[in-house]
């Protein structure tokens, strides 16, 4: 194969890129009014940035396993995020994201917040979907058949 020494590089018209994580990354979510993203990854690692600088608010860097999950509550008053193995972390955004719940799941498919209230529900490997309360932790589980429970949506009613 002829090498092309005429190859232009590719046209990159980004306002900002955001490069802390050190690996793929396997989600991100704004919170409501856009200022602040969340991302997380292979890296084991979520960060939240401001969308306009790039500057990083807050790293969480206590999970052990890929972040696949990383959301804000539907009134900002939380951040959420959740590994693969199951491990969930809440964090308070107005106590400079103070850590207030913690959860250890079995390995996790995936995880929403309610559009309405503080319940965060997740599904499992298992099949079993698990809704919280938080930040007081109350739960129920919702069994499952064994199969693997991968996706949820809320609906307007």
């Amino acid at each position: 194969m002829e090498e092309d020494d005429d190859v232009l590089p590719e046209r990159d018209d980004s306002i900002l890129t955001f490069s802390k994580h050190t690996n793929s990354l396997f989600c991100g979510s704004f919170n409501s009014d856009g200022s602040l993203a969340v991302t997380g990854g292979e890296d084991d690692k979520a960060i939240v940035w401001k969308v306009d600088t790039g500057e990083v608010v807050f790293e969480v860097d206590e999970h052990k396993d890929s972040v696949i999950a990383a959301e804000f509550s539907h009134d900002d008053a939380y951040l959420a995020t959740g590994d693969m193995a199951g491990e969930l972390r809440v964090f308070k955004a107005e106590k400079n994201y103070k850590k207030v719940w913690e959860f250890s799941m079995g390995d996790m498919s995936w995880m929403k917040w309610h559009t309405k209230a503080n319940v965060l529900l997740a599904g499992s490997e298992e099949g079993e979907i698990y809704i919280w309360r938080i930040p007081s932790g109350d739960c129920k589980v919702l069994q499952g058949s064994g199969e693997k429970c991968e996706v949820a949506k809320f609906t307007n009613d």
